[in-house]
């Protein structure tokens, strides 16, 4: 025979403790793994189990042994029960001799924590509640509510507390819980006036081997960010993450949200912060969109009073260094055959630090694997936000040299990303230089040809001009690059060339030819027309004579 007793000291573990069910013969018991029973309290229920060799089957006995209900109320301080009876009449019960059916209570925490479209949410809850429904009938009694309490303190009881204190100890982890605890401890060390993030953040992965030590610099410096990049496998190392290691504690999704916020908001980075390594997981990336958002909540609460400079439009971008498969895992072992090499050359010499050669330095199944963590996870993880955020892919896999510029061309500056919705709504009809320049040259062309055709005699007088006026000026200014046209009011041709077309066709005639107007003045005296044009400059012939 084999004796297991559910204790109040067993249910304190809740989804660390292992529910069985064994149904047999009708009748159903529950085992838990648990601690000892405690002395101080009268067992729900002693479970006997004898087993038969011959089938392997368990028959259960139940020998209740139920404490009532007064025996609760005189075990539990008056303050705490007088809270408890409240809270157990408020979720659903009429009196302390009935019950609360699980679906009610289910309910009741979904309204509260307003998870109805949360499925991870949902099934938290159903956990909750289920540990809470020790004989498995699907009601709540006033002793299994007592006890499902438990792990509360008295100055913290509340169904909200519960479902907070479940979300953060179980297998089951609600990012929306996780991140509002964090939230609200950053709040109440620095004040929320001081909850200030960077301006810009960009949250980098890399494959391995995509030289994110060579290439992170290059980002920072498109970006003009100074700060040096925030490594997440560092933070992980730090000593407030080995310190809760060494305590027994576990470095769970909290502890690095939290670190990693508090990170942030040093000074340091308040002008653009490089994350690398983050998100890699589903729930880290569901952290990132609630900091988004409560940025975006802080820039408005603030933006009409004297800190609306401080809070500024949330700017994230997901940057990803790529290469191949086949290419990784190349770069990967030809890191490995250098670290030796390196290392046996210390070894001869006694000069030098040696360098870490790892499994994935040396092995190409190790290597293939680093790389298949990098992309279902880093990779899977940037990618799911590229709907919600700028997302970039740059192609790792060339010369540092091809790698940076396309790092130029993929961080390049863009206003519709970059600037607030408003602002951008205000100026996007404006076209930009690339617009404009673009068919600059065809229509040049057709203007040119257009002058000719329907106002030949004006055009040939234009012409006349240039060649007259300007070229005499232009050929004095050669090593300049710049000359001034003045053409007096005496001039024969200022009459003409006061008019709108003739000075078109000066610009397109000049423009064809390769000089660039950039000024047109007309004065009581005269016109004048401001033109730069390429020069090589007196240093360039002289070291042409010279050879």
């Amino acid at each position: 025979m084999l004796g297991r007793a559910v204790t109040r000291s067993s249910l304190r573990f809740g989804y660390s403790a292992r529910k069985t069910l064994l149904e047999s013969s009708g009748s159903v018991g529950v085992l838990f793994n648990g601690q000892a029973p405690s002395r101080s309290f009268q067992p729900r229920a002693v479970y006997r189990f004898n087993v038969s060799k011959a089938c392997e089957a368990v028959e259960v006995e139940l020998a209740e042994k139920e404490p009532t209900t007064e025996t609760i109320k005189k075990e539990i301080p008056k303050e705490r029960r007088e809270l408890l009876e409240s809270l157990f009449l408020k979720s659903g019960a009429s009196d302390f001799d009935t019950s609360i059916t699980c679906e009610h209570l289910q309910q009741t925490l979904v309204d509260i924590v307003e998870g109805q479209h949360d499925s991870v949410t949902q099934q938290i809850i159903e956990k909750i509640v289920s540990t809470a429904d020790i004989d498995h009938n699907g009601v709540i009694s006033w002793q299994e509510f007592v006890q499902w309490f438990e792990p509360l303190p008295d100055h913290n009881l509340s169904l909200k507390a519960l479902f907070d204190y479940w979300s953060m100890n179980s297998e089951l982890k609600s990012p929306k819980v996780i991140f509002n605890n964090v939230w609200s401890a950053l709040k109440t060390k620095y004040g929320e006036e001081q909850l200030i993030f960077p301006s810009e953040i960009l949250c980098l992965g890399g494959a391995p081997g995509s030289g994110k030590g060579t290439n992170t610099p290059f980002i920072c410096r498109e970006r003009e960010i100074i700060a040096k990049p925030i490594v997440m496998s560092s933070i992980l190392r730090s000593p407030a993450m080995q310190k809760i290691k060494a305590e027994g504690g576990l470095v769970g999704d909290y502890e690095v949200l939290k670190t990693l916020l508090e990170e942030l908001l040093l000074p340091v980075y308040s002008k653009g912060a490089v994350v690398d390594g983050f998100p890699r997981t589903a729930i880290q990336v569901e952290f990132l969109r609630m900091l988004a958002d409560q940025m975006t909540y802080l820039q408005h609460k603030y933006s009409k009073t004297p800190l609306a400079s401080k809070f500024q439009r949330p700017a994230f971008r997901m940057i990803v260094l790529y290469v191949n498969e086949t290419e990784s895992v190349r770069r990967q072992l030809a890191r490995g055959r250098q670290a030796v090499q390196h290392n046996e050359k210390v070894k001869k010499t006694g000069t030098g630090t040696l360098h870490e050669v790892r499994e994935t330095d040396v092995s190409v199944k190790a290597a293939r694997k680093r790389y298949k963590v990098f992309s279902e996870q880093a990779l899977e993880a940037l990618q799911s936000l590229k709907k919600e955020f700028p997302y970039h892919v740059i192609d790792a896999s060339g010369t540092i040299e091809e790698v940076e510029k396309e790092i130029i061309m993929e961080l390049a500056y863009q206003s519709s990303l970059e600037l607030a919705f408003d602002t951008y709504e205000a100026i996007r009809d404006i076209p930009t230089s690339n617009n404009i320049s673009s068919s600059a040259r065809q229509q040049l062309v057709e203007r040119l040809d257009s002058y000719e055709q329907h106002q030949t005699k004006l055009f040939h007088d234009v012409i006349q001009l240039i060649k007259d006026v300007f070229i005499p000026v232009f050929r004095r200014h050669a090593l300049a690059g710049a000359a001034r046209v003045v053409i007096p009011a005496s001039h024969p041709a200022h009459q003409m060339i006061s008019t709108e077309d003739a000075v078109g066709m000066i610009i397109d005639v000049l423009a064809d030819r390769d000089f660039s107007v950039f000024a047109v003045e007309q004065k009581d005296y005269g016109s004048m027309f401001d033109v730069r044009f390429r020069t090589r400059g007196l240093q360039h012939k002289q070291q042409q004579i010279s050879t």
